[in-house]
């Protein structure tokens, strides 16, 4: 990307590529790039597409280091709360732009799982509250909900909507 400068869509699409072998932090520099080629008048790429795209990254990375035989470490705890607040961060500005009807929903969903993760991992409440913004973002019909369609593969996009409302 170097030799390349202002390839935002070239980001993006290296960005994705990376993510899907498992490269997370590359993925997330690649992002980076994408993200810093957009600041022009019309970029040519989505930028809600590259902060969802970076968001993923992140949350691959946490759950990538919990999988790790060192996970225990208090260390690696706090790196991966850092990890997850980034994710947060991502997430939400994805969905602040225009036309992200996708990834509000997906997001809801997103954050269910890495609140629950770090959970199960021991995070405290107050640790939680300066990741996710404070307050348990989870409430008992989104996870009944979300736990639906976890386990039901098939369905209209109106039922897939009317269980992540």
């Amino acid at each position: 990307m170097k030799e390349i400068p202002r390839a935002p869509q070239l980001g993006l699409t290296l960005a994705d590529a990376l993510s899907g072998t498992g490269r997370y932090a590359e993925a997330v520099q690649a992002s980076s790039e994408a993200l810093e080629a957009t600041a022009e008048l019309q970029p040519s790429a989505n930028q809600a597409t590259i902060l969802w795209v970076r968001a993923n990254a992140y949350d691959s990375l946490v759950f990538w280091h919990l999988r790790q035989p060192e996970s225990e470490c208090s260390k690696v705890l706090s790196d991966c709360h850092n990890i997850a607040r980034k994710a947060v961060y991502n997430y939400k500005a994805a969905c602040s732009l225009p036309d992200t009807y996708i990834y509000q929903q997906q997001s809801k969903n997103r954050l269910i799982m890495l609140r629950t993760i770090l959970e199960e991992n021991g995070a405290k409440d107050d640790e939680l509250d300066q990741i996710f913004g404070g307050g348990d973002d989870r409430r008992p019909e989104d996870v009944k909900a979300l736990l639906g369609l976890l386990s039901r593969e098939d369905g209209t996009k109106e039922e897939l909507e009317e269980r992540t409302e």
